[in-house]
């Protein structure tokens, strides 16, 4: 799905964001490695599902969402965020942080 940094919560890190292999139901397994950003460990991985964005709407039309498990890293569980086609990153819902893509 490609790399993407945190230029506001962890400036100088990246995340790699690709399929592990497994999928079921419309959601495909993802893993998330990254680290070396200002305040987050040197390296890490966390798990992910990326799966087509609920809803009818036109707005979300041929979107996918992603969510990730932070806890490794002592976050939230279930993190939600899309992909922002305007703005070409992930955008999470709850903080409105902004991944852009590289």
């Amino acid at each position: 799905l490609g790399t993407y940094t945190d230029p506001v919560n962890h400036p100088g890190g990246t995340r790699e964001i690709s399929f592990s292999g497994t999928g079921f139901a419309g959601y495909d397994l993802a893993v998330v490695k990254g680290g070396g950003g200002q305040g987050e460990p040197e390296y890490y991985e966390l798990p992910a599902m990326v799966f087509k964005c609920p809803g009818n709407a036109q707005q979300n039309a041929g979107k996918w969402c992603i969510t990730i498990d932070f806890s490794p890293k002592g976050g939230p569980k279930y993190f939600q965020g899309y992909y922002d086609d305007e703005k070409k990153g992930i955008r999470f819902v709850l903080d409105n942080n902004f991944w852009p893509q590289q």
